[in-house]
């Protein structure tokens, strides 16, 4: 009895502070023994692993990007030096025939010449076509890592602001790519251009005459690829357009969903104070009920005790009489006093 009032004291005594400073205590032991087993790092290991691995491939492909886009580089600046020089000596061999001195071992020399540096500049022109596609594959790879690095984050429950610039800042990383690969098409169409030019340039040299007919379709194509030029400028201007447009109501539509789940918000926080305001006036009650309850409690577990303990005493009183009486009776012979009766 007297362990239960003692708990029941302890109980009234403690407060809610005293309960969180224990739990709090508990969790930070549990803490302990985790990590003295090796398992906490292990669960944060296991949350920080997939951005660590991302972060890691990213940085692969960005390097081998790098690579990729210095030795595309280093070649282009060589085609740009083999066409300077191979356009230099059509040129020498314009003139040269033009002054009517020239030979059929000299024309078969300088032609030679010229055809070779011509196969080198087709065959450095195809590797750096070969390096282009390499590059666009990583540019790919890369594009489809950011893709499932966006899909991983919008399973994540966060600020949608953040997501919002988070988004803002992948299509704005998307036009940045999308322009340098039209700048990387326009490279590539101008070294084609320039290696039909030298084509026909050859030709020329080597005496090629165009027929009334071909002529005739040469400026047919002309005027088709002119008036198309036309329309394709058309129709980009719209596209940028209709782009801006879109942006537009993007974020008008962005700062129209904010307002919205603000005043979502507003109201969602309004219904739980009311809520919570209810719940703290229960709450109240039922504190003051059941600490009435343990007060009544506790007074009849002391008065219980109490009484126990004169009844105790009382026992105790009428055990040491009844002994008293016994031996009184045991030395009178088993005859019981006049005075008892």
């Amino acid at each position: 009895m007297e362990d239960l009032v003692k708990d029941l004291q302890i109980a009234k005594q403690s407060t809610w502070a005293e309960r969180e400073r224990l739990s709090n205590k508990f969790e930070e032991e549990r803490k302990i023994n985790l990590a003295n087993k090796g398992i906490l790092e292990w669960v944060t290991d296991n949350v920080r692993k997939g951005n660590k691995e991302l972060q890691e491939k990213m940085v692969l492909l960005q390097k081998e990007k790098d690579q990729l886009t210095l030795q595309y580089k280093e070649r282009r600046k060589g085609v740009d030096v083999m066409n300077e020089e191979l356009q230099k000596k059509i040129a020498e061999y314009s003139k040269w025939t033009e002054t009517g001195k020239s030979s059929e071992s000299e024309t078969k020399k300088r032609v030679t010449a010229i055809h070779e540096l011509k196969e080198r500049l087709k065959k450095e022109t195809d590797i750096l076509k070969k390096l282009k596609q390499q590059i666009k594959d990583v540019q790919d790879k890369q594009r489809e890592e950011r893709e499932n690095a966006k899909a991983q984050m919008t399973a994540i429950k966060g600020s949608a602001e953040v997501r919002q610039k988070v988004e803002l800042e992948e299509r704005h990383q998307l036009e940045q790519q999308n322009k340098a690969m039209v700048a990387d098409e326009l490279d590539k169409m101008n070294i084609e251009i320039e290696q039909e030019k030298l084509e026909i340039q050859v030709k020329m040299t080597e005496g090629k005459k165009y027929t009334p007919q071909e002529g005739a379709a040469l400026e047919i194509q002309v005027v088709e690829l002119k008036a198309n030029k036309a329309v394709v400028a058309y129709q980009l201007q719209t596209l940028q357009h209709e782009k801006n447009r879109l942006a537009k109501e993007l974020e008008d539509v962005y700062k129209l969903h904010k307002d919205e789940m603000e005043i979502q918000q507003l109201q969602h926080f309004q219904t739980f104070r009311s809520y919570r305001e209810m719940f703290e006036e229960q709450k109240a009650a039922l504190d003051q009920r059941y600490r009435q309850l343990l007060e009544d409690s506790i007074q009849d577990a002391v008065f219980l005790s109490s009484r126990n303990n004169e009844l105790t005493e009382e026992n105790g009183e009428l055990k040491q009489s009844v002994a008293e009486m016994k031996d009184v009776i045991t030395k009178l012979g088993g005859r019981i006093p006049s005075g008892t009766v």
